[in-house]
This record gives C-alpha cells, sequence and structure tokens, in this order.
C-alpha cells in the first residue's frame, strides 16, 4: 500500500515538473514572438527616410525627383501595411494618411509635368534664340567680306590701309571668336534659380506643394508608436509642428501656427526631461529657440520665423542623435 502510495506521489511530481517546464517554454516563446512583434518593419524606417527626403527635393523645386520618390511611398506604404494592421492601426488613421499621401501625389505629378513642358519650352526658345543669333552673325560675316572686295580694288592705298588696320582687325577677330564662345552657352533670366531659400521666392502652387509635403510627416509619430523605436515619438511630433510652423509662415496662416505652438508646449514637458538628464544645455537651447519663434509669430514676420524654426530644427536633430 505505501509503495503504491509512493509511486502515485512520484508520478504527481513528475507531471507536475512536465507542467511546469512546459508553461516556462511556452512564456519563453510568447516573450520572443511579443518582442520580434514591436520590432519595427524595414518598411516603416523607409517611409520615414523617404518622407524625409521628399521634403528636401520640393524645397529644391525637383519635381522630377520628387515625382520618383513619391511612387515609391505608395509602395512602401502597401508594404508596411500588414503590419500597422495587425499593431492595431486604426481605420481613421489609415484613411487620413492616404488621403495626405494622394494629395501630395496628385500635386507633385501635376507639378512634374507642367515643369516637363516649361523646359521644353525653353529649350525650344534656346534653340530659336540661338538659330537667329547664328544667322545675324552670318549676315554681319558677308557684308564684312563684300566690303573687304572694294577695298582691295584701291591698289597700294587700299593696301596700306589695310596694313596699317591689320593688327586691330586680328584683334577684333580674336573678341568675336571669344564672344562667339561665350554665346553658344545660352543661359535664359527664367532657368536662373537662387542658391538658398528657394521656397523663399516660391510661388503659392509650390509652398502648397511644400505644406503637403510637410504635412505627411505628421503621421509618422502615430506609425512609431505602434513599435518599439530607439528614437522618442514626441521627436518627429516636434519636428513635424517646428516645419509646419516654417511653411505656414510662408502662407500666411497664422492661425494655424497658434496651434502648432500648443502642440509643442504639450509634447516638449514629456521629453525634456529625458534631454535634461542627457544634456541639460541642449534642453535649455531648444526651449530658449521656442520662447524666441513664439515672440516672433506675435509680430507675423515671416523671415525672422523661418530663421528661428531653422535653430529649433537643428536643435531637434542635436535631440535625435543624443537619443538614438
Amino acid at each position: 500500500m505505501k509503495k503504491h502510495n509512493l509511486f502515485n506521489i512520484v508520478l504527481l511530481f513528475l507531471l507536475f515538473s512536465m507542467l511546469i517546464v512546459g508553461c516556462q517554454k511556452k512564456q519563453e516563446k510568447s516573450n520572443t514572438d511579443s518582442s520580434e512583434s514591436n520590432t519595427p518593419p524595414s518598411a516603416l524606417e523607409d517611409l520615414q527616410k523617404l518622407s524625409e527626403e521628399l521634403i528636401a527635393t520640393v524645397s529644391k523645386k525637383d519635381w522630377a525627383g520628387g515625382a520618383e520618390q513619391i511612387k515609391s511611398m505608395h509602395s512602401k506604404w502597401n508594404a508596411f501595411f500588414a503590419d500597422a494592421q495587425k499593431k492595431g492601426m486604426t481605420a481613421e488613421k489609415v484613411d487620413e494618411f492616404n488621403k495626405d499621401l494622394n494629395t501630395l501625389t496628385t500635386l507633385i505629378i501635376s507639378k512634374a509635368m507642367e515643369d516637363s513642358k516649361n523646359k521644353a519650352a525653353l529649350e525650344y526658345k534656346k534653340t530659336a534664340l540661338e538659330l537667329e543669333r547664328d544667322m545675324s552673325k552670318g549676315h554681319e560675316s558677308a557684308q564684312g567680306q563684300s566690303g573687304g572686295g572694294l577695298s582691295e580694288g584701291g591698289g597700294a592705298s587700299g593696301s596700306e590701309s589695310e596694313s596699317s588696320s591689320g593688327g586691330h582687325s586680328s584683334q577684333s577677330s580674336g573678341q568675336g571668336d571669344s564672344s562667339g564662345t561665350s554665346e553658344k552657352e545660352l543661359t535664359l533670366p527664367e532657368e536662373t534659380l537662387p542658391d538658398s531659400y528657394p521656397l523663399m521666392t516660391a510661388t503659392p502652387e509650390e509652398l502648397e506643394i511644400a505644406h503637403a509635403a510637410v504635412k505627411l510627416t505628421k503621421h509618422i509619430p502615430y506609425m512609431t508608436e505602434l513599435f518599439k523605436t530607439k528614437l522618442p515619438p514626441e521627436i518627429l511630433t516636434l519636428k513635424y509642428h517646428v516645419r509646419n510652423i516654417k511653411i505656414c509662415s510662408k502662407r500666411g496662416k497664422w492661425d494655424e501656427i497658434k496651434k502648432d505652438l500648443e502642440e509643442i508646449d504639450e509634447v516638449w514637458p514629456r521629453l525634456q526631461p529625458k534631454i535634461m538628464e542627457k544634456k541639460d544645455t541642449l534642453a535649455i537651447q531648444f526651449n530658449q529657440s521656442v520662447v524666441e519663434l513664439k515672440n516672433v509669430v506675435e509680430q507675423k514676420d515671416s523671415t525672422l520665423t523661418t530663421i528661428k524654426c531653422d535653430i529649433a530644427l537643428e536643435n531637434i536633430k542635436k535631440m535625435s542623435e543624443l537619443l538614438e
């Protein structure tokens, strides 16, 4: 009887041990799966990178390049969607991103086509001007040869005259050749653009495209929140609002800027302790840049607002490098 009870006890102990080991393995597998599911997919990194590159491309007015990048964004968004849906991205957020992506796509593709037509028109205009210049030059050359023939009929005096003016004629010919070389590189005024701050001379249509490119980046912080990323989403949120202030100042949308400043006041306190812990001087710098930005916004000065936004964006870049 005792041996039978002992056997039952041992059997129960073995069963209990196997149950514990099984639960532990299941928990470890669950933790591994959870860790893998929280890892951001490469498509998200590609979307973030493309959205940054697109802003730079649009600011340079490279519409053909922007058209290629926006096509790539559609592809990366499609690749990212399945992972985002599994992590609980709402239908409302999906629709909002799709709407902004389609709006920007329409604007950029339309502008790229218009730009292509304008470049073709410029090339036609340059070709016509060069042809007109060459014909005029040929006509002047023919007149010169005719005058030379009459001069030769004058005999010795003609030779002396030609000899005395030979140096001058040679010099003029050299100048003409030099002029002809430079004239071949014809540049129209329409082709000349400022090297820095091209959007300062942008048309309302171009500013609308730049604004649409900035608006697309407001969705990136939400996407990163779905996964575990090194960079806090607050950094991306601050970057979006500062950029939006910058472009809105150029479009005279000062009421929208007030909302951005309110969002910055709400987001910055959540990030500030992390920055203070790692580098307090940088936190102080960003805080001061926001204070100065608010002051120039009150003046509704677009130029000063642009400068202050650039300073704030530089501080945000340093904070990103600090936290990555």
